[in-house]
């Protein structure tokens, strides 16, 4: 399975760009509020009055959850990978409310388990499962947010622990974050 090739077609770009519009929530519908972004049915765009915007996947809106379909099409492939030695990383990024949470799958009070999160830890125990019999696997798995400059690790026992950072140059040191280790994922 090959993930990238070298040449610098679109199509071989290692990093993607997906949209996933948060469909309005409770509160917001009480309060009257309308969706003031609209995706496109046909292509990789959304609307905002008179801009458009495009995106290599653009999922959500009031077409209701992606979730499935946006882990196929773009994590889906990162796990695979993983498997054929390569790294990944998916990143939420946006305005407090634009739904990250809501994307990611981590907000558990909610009901909510169909989030990207869940689905990239079924599907990694999905595919040790298969291969175990081949090569043995130690899975290590850490989960921060940074909110306002914060540094919070999600894994803590205590909610929204703020964790000691300091930099070094560009990069950011992050001490004493939480590392869930399974020794026996078979």
């Amino acid at each position: 399975m090959e993930l990238h090739s070298s040449s610098s077609s679109p199509e071989s770009c290692s990093v993607k760009v997906a949209v996933n519009v948060r469909p309005l929530i409770g509160d917001e519908i009480s309060q009257g509020c309308r969706e003031c972004v609209s995706v496109s049915p046909v292509t990789p765009q959304v609307q905002m009055g008179t801009h458009s915007f495009t995106f290599d996947h653009v999922y959500g809106g009031s077409n209701g959850s992606p979730s499935s379909s946006m882990f196929k099409e773009c994590v889906a492939p990162l796990v695979d990978g993983l498997f054929h030695g390569y790294n990944a990383t998916v990143l939420a990024y946006g305005q407090t409310g634009s739904g990250k949470t809501y994307t990611m799958g981590t907000a558990f009070k909610d009901g909510s388990s169909n989030g990207l999160i869940p689905q990239v830890m079924t599907a990694l125990f999905h595919k040790i499962e298969s291969v175990k019999h081949q090569m043995e696997f130690q899975l290590h798995v850490s989960f921060i947010e940074i909110l306002k400059e914060e540094v919070l690790d999600l894994l803590d026992s205590v909610p929204f622990s703020r964790l000691a950072n300091g930099t070094l140059g560009r990069l950011v040191l992050v001490n004493h974050l939480y590392r869930f280790v399974n020794r026996q994922t078979g």
